[in-house]
């Protein structure tokens, strides 16, 4: 189960002015004093983070760097370990920002509680990222992420449901296919959310139907499902 996400997302005020720069800031999410910061030249983690002023119950061992290229397919996410970092200069973990890269500084886990993991901590800053605006194709990627990854079968489902729900249809049926070949947990939540589609997911159609015959008996029943969904089977003309 993932960590319960304490972060609080500070709205930031924006003014004409700081308009312009808006993309040459990095956006600071989480246990930080100020929502983002300047993009000096050469800005790195450790100056990010020293501009960021992070709270007391920052855990600044494990910062989540999350970058989103201009193309869809160059999403790229980056784990941060600050305690292996250096103040004195950079090093191969003090990475060099870019326009708005986005910082995510976890709270520190409280007694007893399992500490932080790559995995716990990439989940933490997909599920904070997803709970600002965004262009539908970082959304939808950053669903499909915690659809692919969380062990959690609600989160599961809850992403399955949204990527099926949101207005770019044919985007929604291509994140959905595309896991459709992963555990068959994770394909059943997919294949679900496709048959809630109806006619609109026509064109996972060929992908469900090689499913038909999976090994597993729930994932193949799910199937028989959806294709009757969408091939809208049963439904008065």
């Amino acid at each position: 189960m993932m960590h319960a996400i304490a972060a609080v997302l500070l709205a930031a005020l924006v003014t004409p002015q700081q308009q312009a720069k808006a993309q040459e800031r990095v956006l600071v999410l989480g246990e930080a004093g100020v929502t983002s910061v300047d993009l000096d030249k050469g800005e790195t983690v450790l100056s990010a983070l020293a501009k960021a002023e992070p709270k007391p119950t920052a855990a600044l061992e494990c910062v989540v760097l999350v970058r989103f290229g201009e193309r869809e397919v160059d999403h790229r996410t980056l784990v941060v370990d600050a305690a292996e970092t250096t103040r004195s200069g950079q090093t191969s973990k003090d990475f060099r920002l870019v326009a708005a890269d986005t910082l995510l500084l976890l709270k520190k886990p409280v007694a007893r509680a399992p500490a932080w993991t790559r995995e716990t901590a990439l989940q933490a800053a997909f599920v904070a990222l997803l709970a600002r605006e965004l262009p539908k194709d970082r959304r939808a990627w950053l669903q499909k992420q915690l659809l692919m990854r969380s062990t959690d079968r609600a989160v599961r489902q809850q992403m399955a449901v949204d990527l099926a729900q949101s207005a770019d249809r044919r985007l929604a049926v291509e994140q959905l296919v595309s896991v459709l070949d992963l555990d068959a947990n994770v394909a059943c939540e997919a294949v679900t959310a496709l048959g809630t589609m109806g006619t609109a997911a026509r064109a996972a159609l060929p992908d469900l139907a090689r499913l038909r015959d999976h090994s597993d008996p729930r994932l193949r029943a799910c199937v028989s499902v959806a294709i009757r969904q969408i091939e809208g089977v049963g439904k008065p003309r």
